[in-house]
């Protein structure tokens, strides 16, 4: 959106309105006018001496333009109107002024992105009612599909989504790949978001062209809170995208262990295989990353995981490991292993329990006796 003011050259004799009101030179700006300049005259991209002092947020020339008959729609070469900029700059005064002078509140880019979409974008939420009161329209999109909506969830705007849902923007509108909301800011980790639009009847499961859900999103960015608000919410915890990866996939591939904790406590399926064969403890070993093997592990024993299964894996020396130490779920804490069986397995030192009370004691008497009468001897 930036223009470069040095590359500009007017069409006409003279580039002195728009310079002048691009500096915010308001006396000469009424000089001109007065002289009879041409006040709609524009540079070779289209820049007018409007545009430009809306860009600049120099109210008093926008007022005098204005009233001099200056064209309040007229746009850029990529269709960038006055208001537009007053918007995406979040210059208030300006943005009424031009709405009062009947600016189209709905006059879109050539990528069709309106007002509303960059005053929602920046999170300028009187800009944002100040349109919607002019009759903005909430749910029109830009040539990707995006909405409002989309864009302020995405940018985490809470107070502009909830504005735009109060004037009827709609919840499970997606853009061109078929991405929510609810999806985006499930991207995004904006917790707060993510509870409005659940409160709003977003579809908790709405999955994109990829068949990715918020949920699946979520958990690929480690997005702990969000994950928990989605599966409170009924999120299908073993919804697989195109390629088979689940969540619980992509949780244990990015290295997220209290994500994983939390979509296994949902009943993830541990041993779910993707299109290619690869489960999230398959992926976990290839990791080489000892804390998620470890819970994966000894959640897939409780589940009936066997030797046969750890072979194909090439995890038998960890699965023997575990089952050597009784085979229960139990075993770390009743060895107090300090990492987890398998982080003690890829070497850390276990510390017993007995290990554990006598650090820091002297040895008892009763203990030391044996030992000190040989020593006499």
């Amino acid at each position: 959106m930036k223009h470069s003011k040095a590359s500009r050259k007017q069409k006409g004799d003279s580039q002195d309105p728009i310079d002048a009101a691009t500096n915010g030179d308001l006396e000469t700006v009424k000089t001109l006018i007065a002289a009879k300049a041409d006040v709609n005259t524009s540079d070779d991209y289209g820049w007018t001496p409007l545009l430009n002092a809306s860009e600049k947020g120099h109210l008093e020339i926008v007022k005098t333009l204005l009233a001099a008959k200056a064209e309040v729609n007229k746009s850029t070469a990529k269709g960038q109107t006055p208001l537009y900029w007053a918007s995406s700059r979040g210059l208030l005064e300006v943005v009424r002024a031009l709405l009062a002078a009947k600016a189209d509140v709905n006059k879109a880019d050539s990528d069709g992105q309106t007002p509303l979409y960059w005053a929602s974008k920046k999170g300028y939420l009187e800009i944002v009612q100040a349109l919607l009161d002019a009759d903005a329209e909430v749910n029109k999109a830009d040539r990707y599909g995006i909405t409002p909506l989309i864009v302020a969830s995405s940018n985490g705007r809470l107070e502009v989504v909830r504005a735009l849902l109060d004037a009827k923007a709609e919840v499970n509108k997606a853009d061109r790949y078929g991405e929510t909301p609810l999806y985006w800011a499930s991207s995004g980790g904006h917790l707060d978001v993510v509870r409005v639009l659940l409160d709003a009847k977003a579809e908790v499961n709405e999955a994109n062209k990829d068949d990715e859900t918020p949920l699946y999103i979520a958990s690929l960015k480690g997005h702990l809170e969000v994950v928990r608000a989605l599966l409170d919410a009924k999120a299908e915890v073993n919804e697989a995208n195109r390629y088979g990866y689940t969540p619980l996939h992509k949780a244990s591939w990015n290295r997220y262990p209290e994500v994983v904790r939390a979509l296994l406590d949902a009943k993830a399926e541990v041993n779910k295989a993707s299109r290619y064969g690869h489960t999230p403890l398959s992926e976990a070993k290839m990791l080489n990353h000892p804390e998620i093997l470890d819970i994966l592990l000894r959640k897939s024993i409780k589940q009936g995981y066997t030797k046969e299964d750890a072979k194909k894996d090439k995890i038998v020396k960890e699965f023997d490991k575990i089952i050597e130490l009784q085979g229960t779920v139990e075993v770390e804490e009743k060895q107090n292993l300090p990492h987890g069986l398998i982080g003690a397995f890829f070497g850390g030192k276990h510390k017993t329990k007995k290990s554990k009370k006598s650090k820091g004691k002297k040895p008892s008497k009763k203990r030391t006796t044996r030992k000190n009468k040989k020593s006499k001897k």
